[in-house]
């Protein structure tokens, strides 16, 4: 009951609304009353009308505060508080970043306490280098966009033939080579602002990397369709929790327990059949200090 009433607590959902019907897309741990962490890349800038809460007639605006690239992980400051009743999740500025668990342990998750065991603690699951979904062309000192594919990062910020590059992630681009650096600093599901000039004009539009068309033939789970629905951003995470509760993507962001009822960690990708990664709740210090700076 106690481990049931804790995820209950800890639990609200992140809305987005379309013609005033706001629908889930995204779990988050309620850290304060007015704090709550989320997958980061789910926040997408696409989405219209942003709120949370546990249900969406008590759901609320809200602001990011703080966020990590690496973790994937966002912090945001709701606008009204949810519960006056939930107690802090304050971590000692400085904590290690480690977890008190161990492989085998039962650990519980999802709004009906679902179990499972720890896989592996301190895991690392391989980047992978993502694709913007267009091809480059190198013309004049300038980089110019040749052609943009369907269903891409840059196909989602509405690119065309001809643009001309100029900054990617706020980072300055002059040649293939700077395009490269960017890349190799983000994941295949991460968000990536692109700065282009068309006909004299600056514009800056978002869209979501996608994994390389050949990655997913690695893994025989992923062509039967035995692995199910899996993150979109699910690679580059070092030092994490790897479980096995059943959970599906939307559920992301939502905490994970231990038997005692102890927020532990928040479950952050779903990466295959039997596999949850988890970000260890102490890893979440620096933007905990962020946020009193």
């Amino acid at each position: 009951d106690r481990v049931l009433s804790e995820l209950r607590a800890r639990t609200v959902r992140f809305y987005s609304a379309n013609d005033d019907h706001p629908l889930p897309f995204v779990n988050g741990t309620l850290i304060t009353p007015r704090l709550a962490a989320t997958k980061l890349s789910e926040l997408s800038t696409h989405r219209p009308k942003l709120t949370c809460g546990r249900s969406p007639e008590s759901a609320v605006s809200f602001s990011k505060v703080a966020s990590d690239r690496q973790l994937d992980v966002a912090i945001v400051r709701l606008h009204h508080p949810l519960d006056a009743d939930v107690s802090p999740l304050v971590l000692p500025l400085g904590a290690p970043n480690l977890t008190n668990l161990f492989t085998g342990q039962i650990i519980f998750a999802g709004p009906d306490a679902a179990i499972g065991v720890v896989a592996r603690t301190n895991h690392c699951e391989t980047g992978i280098e993502p694709r913007l979904g267009l091809s480059l062309l190198e013309k004049e000192g300038r980089i110019i966009v040749e052609i943009v594919s369907p269903m891409g990062a840059a196909s989602d910020a509405e690119l065309l033939p001809g643009d001309r590059l100029i900054q990617l992630a706020d980072n300055n681009v002059t040649d293939l080579d700077d395009v490269a650096g960017v890349l190799s600093q983000l994941q295949p599901g991460d968000h990536v602002v692109f700065d282009v000039e068309r006909n004299d004009e600056i514009s800056r539009s978002s869209g979501q990397l996608t994994f390389p068309a050949d990655s997913l033939l690695q893994r025989t789970e992923f062509l039967d369709g035995r692995a199910g629905e899996l993150s979109r951003r699910r690679t580059g995470f070092t030092d994490v929790i790897q479980h096995d509760v059943d959970l599906v993507p939307s559920q992301m962001g939502g905490p994970l327990l231990d038997s005692q009822g102890l927020c532990v960690g928040i479950n952050i990708a779903r990466c295959g059949r039997e596999s949850v990664l988890a970000i260890p709740f102490t890893r979440l210090a620096h933007l905990q200090k962020a946020l009193l700076d």
